[in-house]
């Protein structure tokens, strides 16, 4: 069998956390997870293979002189175990759409006689409806379909160019068609590879419409919310956690906003149906559904009694202001003084 590299390249929320934590110690002979300063590669191998951009090493908490720390650990841990193959794990990768990164990638693995790119795809609405929330946590961003919509071409025929097509497999995120309706199990059948010992951590649900909307109308009014330390993201983070409690309403993207969307990237959805099939078929979701930011302010607006309930719930004094955006306010502040 030809030494091989198993590169796992996302995307984002379709398991990947739970496959890095299952595997993450994985050594059963043959085969060996990467270890590479944490369990998610994404940060650390885009600061290796964008090397001088700044951002890229801020982004993985790296200097110069650590990234170079890490890269010469990872072309160690291929040159010691030349009979193994090798586990790589970032969702992020399937976002780099930069052929020069990738190539420098490729150079990296070029002990390997086979690298085998693998990668979880979800329909565009709900991937959308998914990345939306996850970014929303952390960041202030537009609600617009058109902006947010995943351009699965661009993202993948590069992976295709340098590594081969028949080297790149796409499959459609459905827990339903899975073993055991688990990604975790998935991966390890489509890899050869035996079930890792430490059971798959369940992955964080995603936020419900009321938090959605409540976080997009303080992010609009506000900006990103401070992250400038430790204790600013433990007070953004229990902000975040908390406004789950507002409803249990999935978030889900409107049919008809994402529509004509959808036809001018008809191509893109026929090159990935060409390479990953037909998606599982999709209920409609059931109201509300979110095609505009309007739509998302209108939401929030309906939350505020719900809001003023939880604030006196986690203890916050003092008057209640009467809007979303002063009582989101009300909420960092009493979060702030009180962790």
């Amino acid at each position: 069998m030809p030494r091989t590299c198993h590169l796992h390249i996302g995307t984002t929320k379709t398991g990947s956390t739970s496959i890095q934590r299952s595997f993450c110690d994985y050594d059963d002979g043959r085969t060996r997870y990467l270890r590479l300063r944490i369990p998610n590669h994404s940060r650390v191998l885009a600061a290796l293979c964008a090397p001088n951009d700044a951002e890229a090493l801020r982004q993985a908490k790296l200097t110069p002189a650590k990234a170079d720390h890490w890269r010469a650990a990872m072309q160690d841990q291929i040159a010691e175990f030349p009979d193994h193959d090798l586990i790589i794990s970032g969702e992020g990768l399937s976002m780099w759409a930069d052929p020069e990164m990738i190539a420098r990638l490729a150079a990296d693995l070029h002990a390997f006689e086979a690298v085998r790119v693998l990668a979880y795809v979800r329909t565009p609405d709900r991937w959308i409806a998914s990345s939306f929330q996850q970014q929303l946590r952390n960041t202030a961003l537009p609600y617009d379909i058109a902006a947010l919509f995943p351009l699965f071409r661009d993202w993948f025929a590069p992976w295709e160019a340098a590594f081969g097509p028949d080297n790149v497999t796409l499959v459609p995120f459905d827990p339903a068609g899975f073993p055991t309706g688990d990604v975790v199990a998935d991966f390890a059948a489509r890899c050869g590879l035996d079930m890792p010992a430490t059971p798959a951590p369940r992955e964080k649900p995603a936020l419900p419409a009321e938090a959605v909307a409540v976080l997009y109308a303080h992010r609009a009014a506000r900006g990103v919310p401070p992250l400038a330390d430790r204790t600013d993201a433990l007070v953004n983070r229990a902000l975040v956690e908390g406004v789950r409690a507002l409803g249990n309403t999935p978030f889900r993207v409107d049919p008809a906003a994402l529509a004509p969307v959808m036809a001018r990237h008809a191509d893109q959805m026929a090159w990935l149906a060409a390479r990953a099939g037909a998606f599982p078929p999709v209920s409609e979701p059931v109201s509300p559904v979110f095609g505009t930011a309007r739509d998302l302010l209108t939401f929030a607006e309906a939350q505020r009694g719900a809001l003023a309930g939880w604030l006196r719930d986690i203890g916050a004094t003092g008057a209640v202001p009467d809007d979303v955006v002063g009582m989101v306010d009300a909420a960092y502040a009493h979060l702030r003084a009180t962790l």
